[in-house]
């Protein structure tokens, strides 16, 4: 029976679970566009208050990642782009568990007259929770699995004037008319 409760309740269980594993893969691009965009709001909404990260570098909560990445990509980086990729989810009531397959693409800054692209490989082993019908990362455990650094040696994309992406509300995505 469908109440303000809960309004789904008479939705097709398959109908629910499809639902269901949109919102967890929203979460997932909400960080990745977070990140890339350094909109800490964004960002930070993907964890519960009390959600966990685990990056190895960084061990924290997820407000304590967001406040502790953006600094340290701003020092280390020009641009970056996460790519989320193959990404299981298993959903149980309000538990989810997701592993999704990432390719993180980072332009560093130029050091002693050289610049590099740093590109890694991983997956962020993801707990999701339900909570009052929204769904958020509990905890999140990030593994490494391959890495390679390569020296820029030029900017294909410049010579046609390009737009860039930018990081903050100045990049095309949050200016654009509807």
């Amino acid at each position: 029976m469908r109440t303000k409760k809960n309004p789904r309740a008479d939705l097709d269980p398959a109908v629910q679970e499809m639902l269901d594993r949109q919102a967890v893969l929203q979460v997932l691009y909400n960080y990745c566009k977070g990140l890339d965009r350094f909109d800490f709001d964004l960002l930070n909404s993907c964890w519960w208050p009390d959600g966990t990260d685990d990056h190895g570098i960084f061990r924290g909560t997820g407000t304590e990642f967001c406040e502790w990445v953006f600094p340290f990509l701003k020092e280390t980086t020009e641009r970056t782009q996460h790519n989320v990729l193959n990404t299981y989810i298993e959903i149980r009531g309000d538990q989810a568990h997701s592993e999704c397959n990432f390719i993180i693409w980072h332009r560093q800054l130029v050091k002693h007259g050289v610049q590099n692209d740093m590109i890694t490989g991983g997956r962020y082993i993801d707990d999701f929770e339900r909570r009052r019908g929204v769904w958020k990362i509990k905890h999140r455990m990030v593994i490494y699995d391959w890495d390679r650094l390569d020296l820029v040696t030029g900017y294909y994309g410049a010579a046609f004037d390009s737009i860039r992406g930018l990081r903050g509300r100045e990049d095309y995505s949050y200016t654009r008319r509807w």
